[in-house]
């Protein structure tokens, strides 16, 4: 090997140890994540409609292709975060446990412990609210999944701290009970969602803008990567 070229391999080499030490922290921090899809339903709407005056209506709706899996709203361990235009939510993980509660609603009621300090989140009485368990697992052969099962919601209507909350209504959002195959990883890679097409986005964020003031906003800062982009959330 030429002089020339062990100096450029040697500076190669000092070059990617700096970024290495500089930026491991954007990439390693521990995240929850989910990504909502959009329900597959074109299917059910044609076995299920016979008229064919309701099935012009869905199909124009369809057609319209209307994105409604951006910008839906969650809440998780005091921030607040819409899904962006790939339908992906994201919080820093702020838990040490495996199991995450889900709950969907509408509406969530703050429980004051000072003017501006939340003390916890409350079910509303009579609006619609489902909530499930998520627990990560392993087998014997060390592959990771997820258990999901639906729960009752508590009859003290308290909200756990750490529960993941998005604001919809429960029969606009599909959740895959069971198992579902997951990696093994500091992050919290939650199953996709499933979104039908009659949320109202614009609806339950403006309900949401009553609450902002209340909870801290996740910005995620990205950095470009020669294959792949990092995130670094605020702690």
């Amino acid at each position: 090997m030429k002089q020339s070229e062990k100096y450029i391999l040697t500076q190669s080499r000092i070059t990617y140890i700096f970024l290495f030490l500089h930026f491991t922290p954007l990439v390693c921090e521990p995240i929850l994540s989910l990504f909502f899809k959009p329900a597959p339903d074109a299917q059910h709407y044609s076995n299920k409609i016979k008229k064919p005056g309701k099935l012009a209506k869905y199909t124009i709706q369809g057609l319209i292709g209307t994105d409604f899996t951006t910008g839906i709203m969650g809440t998780y361990a005091g921030y607040i975060h819409a899904s962006t235009d790939i339908g992906q939510l994201i919080f820093p993980r702020k838990q040490d446990s495996e199991t995450l509660l889900l709950a969907i609603t509408t509406q969530i009621s703050p429980i004051m412990r000072f003017e501006q300090t939340v003390d916890h989140w409350q079910f509303v009485p009579g609006v619609p609210a489902s909530l499930f368990e998520l627990t990560r697992k392993h087998s014997n052969e060390k592959k990771f999944y997820w258990e999901i099962t639906k729960k009752e919601l508590p009859e003290s209507n308290i909200i756990d701290y750490t529960s993941l909350i998005i604001f919809a209504k429960p029969k606009n959002i599909h959740v895959p009970l069971g198992n579902t195959k997951t990696i093994e990883s500091p992050n919290l890679l939650l199953p996709d969602l499933y979104v039908k097409k009659a949320i109202n986005v614009v609806k339950h964020a403006t309900y949401i803008l009553q609450l902002k003031h209340l909870f801290r906003q996740v910005t995620p800062n990205y950095k470009k990567e020669p294959k792949r982009y990092s995130i670094a959330l605020p702690t």
